[in-house]
Parts: structure tokens; sequence; C-alpha cells
């Protein structure tokens, strides 16, 4: 390959305004007894309509950075800005998936797809109708009657992700959604993953363990370490779209997936010193 695809990002181009930024931002959980640095100095920037994957171990802080962009959980430092201004992304500008479904299993898969439009008081008739439209994009036409016992793992996490498409968010973010899937259900739906960002333009943080998945589907890597939670390092991924299965084996994917692999083994070495002495 000619081009560094272990490069450390820079940003947005010059002169551009990212869709999200984040500054020396961090997280210590005061308990009882002790202090829990959970993160320590985070900074990067999301460019809208890109794929961010944050990848490391458990323990290290990805769903806790996750949230802190939602603002479901305040920062102890730093800042969070979202369209130039200080604050987390607005409830109206976002849609969550989360491992499981959730879906209510009473409730048909369009009356699942349609619940933030109860939430959020939007038009019925118009959410019946995007509702449709995304029923298309998730591939799952025609079963906007069935119930979510009726569907597969997979059929129920593309109704999670058209529910949190409902409303138009401009960012989506996602917190290891194909985590409970098995292997070949979860590579089936990274692929469709990027055809429905490709489709919809959505910004998406993506939480996984995975590291092929996350080079798979990602613009950019934020790789996080443990104790405390931190970044390694940023990586972007310069191969085009759409990524296909035999991207999966090309020079490029592995050589990303081999460096980011031997980093967190690294921290996780030091880490474990750490504990010993």
């Amino acid at each position: 390959m000619t081009q560094d695809v272990s490069s450390v990002t820079k940003g947005p181009p010059s002169g551009a305004e990212p869709l999200i930024r984040i500054e020396g931002v961090g997280k210590t959980f005061v308990g009882a007894a002790d202090r829990t640095v959970a993160l320590r100095d985070i900074s990067f920037d999301v460019e809208a309509g890109s794929f961010v994957s944050f990848v490391g171990p458990s323990g290290c802080g990805k769903t806790t950075l996750l949230k802190m962009c939602a603002g479901l959980i305040s920062l102890s430092t730093g800042s969070i800005s979202y369209r130039g201004a200080r604050r987390p992304i607005p409830p109206g500008d976002m849609g969550m998936v989360f491992q499981t479904a959730a879906l209510m299993p009473w409730r048909t898969v369009m009356r699942n797809i349609t619940y933030p439009a109860d939430v959020l008081h939007l038009d019925k008739r118009e959410a019946r109708s995007r509702a449709l439209e995304l029923l298309k994009l998730v591939g799952l036409e025609g079963k906007e009657s069935r119930l979510p016992q009726q569907l597969s793992g997979g059929q129920q996490q593309r109704v999670s992700i058209a529910r949190g498409l409902l409303h138009d968010p401009a960012v989506l973010l996602m917190d290891e959604p194909f985590g409970a899937l098995d292997a070949l259900t979860r590579e089936d739906m990274g692929f469709e993953l990027q055809r429905i960002h490709q489709q919809s333009g959505k910004t998406i943080l993506f939480v996984t363990h995975s590291i092929p998945e996350s080079v798979l589907l990602s613009d950019q890597i934020i790789v996080l370490g443990t104790r405390p939670g931190r970044i390694l390092k940023t990586y972007r991924v310069p191969l085009p779209r759409p990524r296909t299965i035999e991207h999966l084996q090309s020079p490029g994917m592995q050589e990303i997936s081999a460096e980011i692999r031997a980093l967190l083994s690294d921290n996780e070495s030091r880490s474990v010193g750490m504990l010993g002495d």
C-alpha cells in the first residue's frame, strides 16, 4: 500500500468545523470508599457523515464515552461540542442502538419502529410513512405486522436500527449492537450496516470489541487502553467503499488489524504488570 494506514488523524480539513469535538474529556466515578478514573484526557474530532469506532478491552470506557456524547453521563473534565456549541448531542439529533434490540414484545415491528414518534410527539402518519421507508432500507419490507418473537436475532437488530433512524437523527450511537449475534449473522449485519450508512449518510459512533469489524466499517478508529481509559492511537482507514468480503483479507485491512491487536496486547501486558507492582 502507498498510503499510511496507521497515521494519526488530525481532525477535519483546515477551515472545516467538525460535527462533534471532544477536548480533554475525563470521567472519574467516586464511590464511598474509592475513586475510579474511567477516562482521562480524551480528544478527537468527528466529521459529519463519518463512521467512527471505539475499540478496546472491557473496562476501557468505550460505553462511558458514548454515553457522555449523548449527555447521559456528566463530564469530570474537558468539553464536548456539537455543531460548534459546547453541549452533548441533543436528543432530537441522535438515535441509539444497544447490544440487545430491546424491542417491546407486545408491539408489532411497525409499532416498535414508530415508538420514538410517541416519545417525541411526532406526526403519526408521517412516522408510519418514514417507518415503511426504513423497513426497505434495513431489508424487512413486508414484515411490519410481525411480532419480535417471530424474527431472528439479526432481524430484531434491523428493527432496532430502523427505530433509531425514525426521527431522522444526524448521529446514530451504537453500543456493541452485534455482540449478542452468532459469528455469521454478525458478519452479515456488518455489511448491512455499511450499506445503511452509505445510503443514509448518517454520522455513526460505534462501540465494538471486534477489531476486524471496526476496520471493515470505519473511517476512523479510536483505540482505547485501560488504567485509566485513554486513547492509545487513532487510525484512519483509507480503503475505498463499499468494502467487500475480499477486503477483509486484503493486506491493508490485515495490517491495520494486526497493529491494533499488537497495541492492545502491549497495553494489556503493561496493565497486568502495574497490578503486580
